[in-house]
């Protein structure tokens, strides 16, 4: 299934776990604020599970978000399909950044 950016009807959770699993994975012993990947929210103002996220930062890499479900409005909106990637820190994705599917 291929999906299309700001489509929610087109991304899933599965999907989203499917793309964390395919990225370079944490160190179970390199990673001091587990768990460093699973679902989360964005943007962070909202308690809804619409995004996905692997944490590499422990080990000097990046944390990369995937939004599988649409959320907030303005300039904190989290449109799914993109993926932001950080070399410091987990943040949500906007529609500037890479999409994904």
């Amino acid at each position: 299934m291929v999906g299309t950016p700001g489509t929610d009807s087109t991304y899933s959770e599965t999907m989203a776990a499917a793309a964390a699993a395919a990225a370079p994975q944490p160190s179970a012993s390199k990673c001091s604020n587990p768990p460093c990947v699973g679902t989360g929210s964005c943007p962070s103002t909202t308690t809804k599970v619409n995004s996905y996220y692997d944490d590499l930062t422990d080990t000097g890499g990046p944390c990369m978000v995937w939004v599988f479900e649409t959320e907030g409005s303005g300039t904190t909106k989290a449109t799914s399909g993109y993926v932001h990637i950080d070399a410091t820190e987990c943040i949500c994705p906007s529609t500037t950044d890479p999409t994904w599917d």
